[in-house]
């Protein structure tokens, strides 16, 4: 854990060498409202790999693929920089559609197929010798069998997920980098972000939410076991009475624990729901 805090810090000492160079590269005002510049390069449309204010020109995405679903038990995507966002159809297809601009050194690849008992749902892109001259900017649809109750195994690298409601035996999300939203009920949820927020309701039987460095916010009302760890950031959770009757126990390594519910305050691992943060407050409340 020490090894994680100082890597993070000198992460922030990179970064704030990173904006100080760009705000004294940034031609006319001189202030110090580096967030006002970022925002001013959002207005502009700015990308790394942008033809009119970059290195590299920008080519339309359009690619679409789908098959139709056999009753397979899993439904794999894996994702390596692409939004997402998981609807539910009216039919047995599992259609997929990914749009959006990228640099003309990038060729984006979709691919369905089948193995085994399961549908794989595939997103790369052939990677660029010198990434740091170039944009990926993308968004993928994905919608599945109006009957997959299943089991759900996401893995993105770069990209926000929203996985909207999904009811089945297991949902498995494993995200590096980007935010995690939906609703979920399963017998088995596991929900890992090394970068970004986690914001679901979950309701099931074992459940793990974990985060490297980001908040945890969540809403629970039925749960066997609950697990929820962040190394840096905070947790809010609003739980049913069920769930708190189960027993928590929670601890915040640098900051409060806040609950208006009966707790045990420290790691506990015998405790059917457990918080706990390394850094960043752990708040409670009934719902």
């Amino acid at each position: 854990m020490k090894r994680f805090l100082l890597a993070f810090l000198a992460a922030l000492v990179v970064v704030g060498g990173i904006v100080a160079i760009g705000v004294s590269l940034r031609p006319g005002d001189q202030s110090s409202d580096v967030f006002g510049w970022f925002e001013d390069l959002s207005e502009r449309d700015f990308h790394i790999g942008d033809g009119e204010n970059g290195l590299s020109n920008l080519e339309k995405v359009e690619l679409e693929d789908s098959i139709a679903w056999n009753q397979e038990q899993e439904i794999i995507i894996d994702s390596e920089v692409s939004n997402i966002e998981i609807v539910k159809g009216d039919s047995d297809q599992i259609e997929v559609k990914t749009t959006g601009k990228v640099s003309d050194t990038i060729k984006v690849h979709l691919k369905v197929e089948k193995k085994n008992d399961s549908v794989r749902i595939l997103i790369w892109q052939d990677r660029p010798e010198t990434l740091m001259m170039n944009t990926t900017n993308l968004d993928t649809v994905i919608t599945l069998p109006k009957d997959f109750a299943g089991d759900l195994d996401i893995r993105t690298n770069v990209g926000d997920l929203a996985f909207g409601e999904f009811k089945g035996d297991s949902l498995i999300i494993d995200s590096d980098v980007g935010d995690v939203q939906g609703i979920v009920e399963a017998e088995a949820i596991e929900i890992e972000s090394d970068v970004g927020t986690i914001d679901v309701t979950v309701n099931g039987g074992d459940i793990i939410l974990k985060a490297d460095v980001g908040e945890i916010e969540f809403i629970c009302e039925k749960a066997d076991s609950l697990i929820a760890t962040s190394d840096v950031g905070a947790i809010h959770a609003t739980l049913s009475q069920a769930v708190i009757d189960a027993g928590i126990a929670a601890e915040a390594g640098i900051g409060d624990v806040d609950a208006n519910v009966s707790f045990k305050e420290g790691k506990d691992r015998d405790a059917a729901i457990q918080m706990y943060t390394d850094v960043g407050e752990v708040k409670i409340r009934k719902q």
